[in-house]
């Protein structure tokens, strides 16, 4: 009778101990994690509005639009054209032609062309030239784009067609509103690398694109 007794006491004690244990440590876990999530939530809350907050100030600059700017050869400014030189008229249905006409620097000559170009706008443009493909073609037309950053030399194959939109890339640079110095000459004879060279066919002139670049 007395061992029974003490073994039901045991039993019951164990058990309740257990039991208030696992109540007390059920209570801490939910207690952290309703702290970690309320936490939590707090944190992201404050981390989307920061996200919310940047993203707001850095959409505020906008590159400005600029239409292209086609100089042609009769909106040109053209020098020093005289023997050698002469102006074809686009009578043959060539591709890559604006205008009526284009102008041909023959072989042999010393002479150049120049066009001046008047910008709005003041920023950093590509420079494209329009050709026609013609029979004694220069594989090194000379062309010198002067703006902002200096003058530059390109050579292009006038015997192959410029691609896409008939007018081939030559270069950039940057461009300053209303200011009459910027330009792009077209010339039969350059100085590279202390060598005075010649281009080896006819140079082909017609209208020049400058296409605005969005620097921001």
């Amino acid at each position: 009778s007395s061992s029974t007794s003490s073994s039901t006491s045991s039993s019951t004690s164990t058990s309740t101990s257990s039991s208030t244990s696992s109540s007390t440590s059920s209570s801490s876990s939910q207690s952290s994690s309703t702290s970690t999530s309320s936490s939590s939530s707090r944190s992201s809350s404050t981390s989307s509005s920061s996200s919310t907050s940047t993203s707001t100030s850095t959409s505020t600059s906008t590159c400005p639009i600029v239409p292209d700017i086609i100089v042609d050869l009769e909106d040109a400014v053209l020098s020093e054209i005289g023997s050698g030189t002469s102006i074809v008229r686009n009578t043959t249905g060539l591709p890559a032609l604006l205008g009526d006409e284009y102008i041909v620097l023959e072989q042999g000559g010393t002479l150049s062309v120049i066009y001046n170009a008047r910008f709005n706008v003041t920023g950093r443009y590509e420079v494209y030239a329009s050709y026609a493909v013609i029979a004694n073609g220069a594989t090194n037309a000379f062309y010198f784009v002067r703006s902002m950053e200096g003058q530059v030399l390109t050579a292009i194959d006038q015997t192959k067609p410029p691609p896409g939109d008939g007018f081939v890339f030559l270069n950039d640079g940057v461009f300053e509103a209303d200011n009459d110095s910027h330009s792009v000459t077209f010339q039969q004879r350059a100085n590279q690398g202390g060598e005075v060279k010649f281009v080896d066919g006819d140079f082909v002139i017609d209208a020049l694109k400058f296409v605005f670049i969005c620097e921001l």
